[in-house]
């Protein structure tokens, strides 16, 4: 029987769903479908005909220790845009960060992007509250970025784009915080580190 042919069994997606909700990761029933689909791409990575032969695999002596990285990457779904519902921002922007500056004079804050998949989120969030500290020279900022799935963290840190993917960010605000790449017929753009005054990444 081949994985093509192979449906998750009963069992097998039982532990698989309490081993990722583990991970802090939720993965619910009646996403057996869903779960075939993403596992599939780990048994011809590891050239292994069956789940049920993946899942022998996975929960063997040492099985979980090399494969656990992987096993969330595949399951995990990474849905993310700049400026993303623009209307929370504007109310961090608007509303949000002058009330508790008001009540926290001089304060650094720190913002965590959880579930920050390949950036977009906190990058977002660093035009944002940079373009407030050029109206409020007191106000100082540190982002947290973190995801559960390493491969969209490495995503995330290299900060490089398509234009596709910036085109919600306004012109102006594209200018000031991206760099095109300057090789011939791209359409890349890299998060501009000079601009990003304090982030850092996480799994």
């Amino acid at each position: 029987m081949t994985a093509r042919e192979e449906s998750i069994s009963e069992r097998d997606y039982a532990r698989l769903c309490k081993l990722i909700y583990s991970e802090r990761h939720s993965f619910r029933r009646g996403k057996e479908d869903h779960a075939r689909v993403r596992i599939k791409r780990r048994l011809k990575a590891l050239d292994v005909e069956s789940y049920g032969q993946y899942c022998e695999n996975l929960f063997a002596h040492n099985g979980l220790k090399h494969e656990i990285t992987h096993l969330i990457d595949v399951v995990t779904t990474n849905k993310t845009d700049f400026f993303r519902e623009p209307a929370h921002f504007n109310f961090l922007a608007g509303r949000a960060l002058p009330e508790l500056t008001g009540r926290n004079p001089g304060r650094r804050f720190q913002i965590w992007s959880a579930g920050c998949s390949s950036g977009e989120e906190p990058y977002t969030m660093a035009i944002v509250l940079s373009e407030y500290a050029l109206a409020h020279a007191s106000f100082r900022f540190r982002i947290l970025a973190s995801d559960i799935s390493t491969t969209v963290l490495k995503k995330a840190e290299q900060g490089v784009y398509t234009d596709e993917i910036v085109a919600p960010v306004q012109p102006l605000l594209r200018r000031k915080y991206f760099m095109r790449s300057r090789d011939p017929g791209s359409d890349r753009f890299g998060w501009c580190r000079n601009c990003d005054r304090a982030s850092s990444f996480a799994a």
